[in-house]
């Protein structure tokens, strides 16, 4: 039997040698981003740029922090600053849909419909059903007179606010279970501006 013995120390050396080094994940800029979007949604936009670029060009590859800087330049109509930044994440990141949507609004905000217009061609592509794509395709025909168009376009976009009304209800149901009452008050008074009232009680009872 004290033949075998060696066999628990060596298992336990090989055990030890082959475990991974415990990694210490930096999470620092993640609570820097918490309280970056944070202050971005109390609407302290200008708060919230410095710190969102500051995250991105420390880990260049958390791009919802430089998604983020560009909507707030965006908002705050730095728009060279957001073509930059979204020219950066589209490089690294090609057919990234959040970026490419707010290209495109930054671009119209700019009057750049040509280039807004081919890069929402692009996104069409690769989703054809996307409301907000689709209300970006009216603005563009609009602004360039094409009337027909743009108000085919909005039809479209307009085809998914009822599917959209219904997520609100089912979300509306999933507050109340928690007793979050204002917030399901909240959803359900924006589906009801939407459905008609035979069509908000069939879906409260799906």
């Amino acid at each position: 039997m004290k033949r075998y013995l060696w066999i628990v120390p060596a298992a336990l050396f090989i055990a030890v040698s082959c475990t991974p080094a415990p990694v210490h994940e930096d999470t620092e800029h993640l609570s820097a981003y918490g309280r970056a979007k944070s202050l971005y949604l109390q609407g302290s936009i200008e708060e919230a740029k410095p710190l969102f670029l500051e995250i991105f060009k420390a880990h260049p590859e958390f791009h919802q922090a430089g998604l983020m800087y560009g909507k707030a330049c965006v908002l705050s109509g730095d728009t060279e600053e957001a073509k930059e930044m979204f020219e950066i994440l589209l490089l690294n990141y090609p057919g990234y849909p959040e970026a490419e949507l707010w290209q495109i609004r930054n671009l119209l905000n700019t009057g750049d419909t040509e280039q807004a217009g081919a890069l929402l061609n692009r996104a069409l592509e690769k989703d054809s059903r996307d409301p907000r794509l689709l209300s970006l395709s009216g603005v563009i025909h609009e602004t360039e007179e094409e009337y027909q168009q743009a108000i085919e376009s909005y039809r479209k976009a307009l085809l998914f606010e009822e599917e959209l009304a219904h997520t609100r209800l089912r979300l509306a149901c999933l507050l109340l279970r928690f007793g979050l009452n204002r917030e399901a008050a909240l959803e359900i008074r924006k589906a009801l501006a939407v459905l008609p009232e035979e069509k908000i009680g069939r879906a409260s009872r799906r």
